[in-house]
């Protein structure tokens, strides 16, 4: 598998365990604001993280638009 998607699904678990013990409010913040970033182009959040919205549009011509 894809190392982001790795990366992406590895986020996901550790989010749904910081979301459900309050203690950890502020890791779900941290984690879902870096996945939030993941799904915008990395120009718009700049972020510097992989983003599935270059992952989508990487390689595709005007004509493939």
């Amino acid at each position: 598998m894809n190392p982001n998607r790795q990366s992406w699904n590895r986020q996901q678990q550790e989010l749904q365990r910081a979301l459900a013990r309050p203690t950890e409010h502020r890791k779900a913040l941290e984690l879902f604001l870096s996945q939030h970033a993941m799904v915008h182009s990395a120009k718009v959040s700049r972020s510097g993280l992989w983003s599935f919205e270059d992952e989508i549009w990487q390689g595709l011509n005007e004509a493939d638009l």
